[in-house]
């Protein structure tokens, strides 16, 4: 099924569509903002990378828990309300002004990230109760192909905004954007009835690790799709902004045009490698993406080749989170949706948060930038030969659709 087809033929589609456009753009045009105001109160790179980890620690603490609550409760009012928080918070880093109110950037990104991330959960939890399978795989495709085309332009014009309006102009912006979409996400019209009404808390957490532990071939598929947040290259971007760049170009712009660059390819190969991508394939892009990465760590000294990185970086990462997520909801039983998917987002920001303080850790080691690309490039050469192991085991077993 084409995009085109399935925004035609389900309304559900178009209008959760229209909410994630808004929602995404909101958010990465105050991601520059937030590592600009960061560095603007002289923050040291460890408080840097920490507050990149801190985008990733609410969903690893909490997603045991939020599965749970997807699977329980009615899940409009529960994005509803999530989606109200978010507008909160985001208008209050207008209020963060000095160094000594750093601790409230902290405060603030924490609440924030777990109501997006307990959002998140709901509504890929939501997409497979809804939509057919081949609907499902286009509406994962176009769910990342959205967030990589937000993030462009996102990044782009926040970059732009913030050198020229400074950082509460964007703060202002992203509020109104997460305003819009929830007003929009309110006109959807979807059965909201709870999969586990009616049952304890405790025995759906405890059936939903049950779950987990009979079926290891799900767990795999988590922490594969997990490995695709080795990407998460906020802390170096906004690093080599202030220490390598800065004499080229303000740094608002660097942290906005190297993701804009990234997030062009991301677009680009989520499009061209969707349709080829397949269970036996698959380990090409991991092995593609490797060298990616590699290739931006010879390229990252000089800014202008750096952007060269950035887009040979950026080309595999859509469709590997795509197709790696559609693995999942393809192997998951229906009454486990929101259990799974919210312990696969605990396993995904768990390795981005990693990822981030591992940055920090080696850039405060004096690692050289190359040299922490290299390590990363070396992380996606391990996962897929894990792959390759995994996937031959499987595809020797009739008892499996591999």
């Amino acid at each position: 099924m084409t995009y085109t087809q399935l925004l035609k033929n389900s309304e559900f589609a178009r209008k959760i569509v229209t909410v994630q456009i808004v929602t995404y753009f909101g958010v990465w045009f105050s991601h520059v903002a937030i590592f600009s105001l960061m560095l603007s109160l002289n923050a040291n790179p460890f408080l840097v990378s920490l507050l990149a980890f801190c985008m990733f620690a609410p969903a690893i603490i909490q997603s045991p828990f939020t599965g749970v609550l997807a699977d329980k409760l009615p899940l409009k009012k529960l994005m509803s309300l999530l989606l109200i928080v978010e507008i909160l918070t985001t208008l209050g880093f207008t209020f963060v002004t000095q160094k000594s109110e750093l601790y409230l950037i902290f405060i603030l990104i924490v609440i924030r990230m777990s109501a997006s991330s307990f959002y998140f959960t709901c509504k890929m939890s939501l997409l497979p109760r809804v939509l057919g399978s081949e609907e499902l795989r286009a509406a994962n495709e176009l769910h990342s192909i959205v967030w990589s085309v937000c993030y462009t332009f996102g990044m782009a014009i926040s970059g732009l905004a913030v050198n020229y309006f400074g950082v509460k102009t964007a703060f202002l912006i992203d509020a109104a954007m997460f305003g819009i979409a929830f007003a929009v996400f309110l006109s959807i019209d979807f059965e909201d009835t709870p999969l586990s009404k009616g049952e304890k808390f405790g025995a759906l957490l405890s059936d939903g690790v049950g779950y987990l532990r009979a079926n290891p071939k799900i767990l795999f598929l988590m922490l594969l799709h997990s490995s695709v947040a080795f990407t998460a290259f906020d802390a170096i971007v906004a690093l080599l902004a202030e220490y390598k760049y800065k004499l080229i170009i303000a740094v608002p712009l660097a942290i906005g045009f190297i993701n804009a660059i990234r997030s062009v390819a991301l677009v680009i190969g989520g499009w061209s490698l969707g349709s080829w991508v397949n269970r036996k394939n698959i380990i090409y892009l991991f092995l593609a993406q490797s060298v990616g990465i590699a290739l931006w760590g010879i390229l990252c000294h000089n800014f202008y080749l750096s952007l060269v990185g950035s887009f040979a970086t950026g080309l595999f990462t859509t469709t590997l989170w795509a197709y790696t997520m559609t693995m999942i909801q393809e192997e998951c039983g229906e009454k486990y949706y929101g259990r799974v998917i919210a312990l696969n987002d605990m396993f995904f920001n768990f390795s981005a948060g990693a990822t981030s303080l591992l940055i920090g850790f080696l850039a405060s080691a004096k690692v050289s930038p190359s040299g922490i690309f290299y390590v990363l490039a070396l992380l996606f050469l391990f996962v897929a030969f894990a792959y390759r192991i995994w996937y031959y085991r499987y595809s020797h077993d009739a008892q499996t659709n591999w």
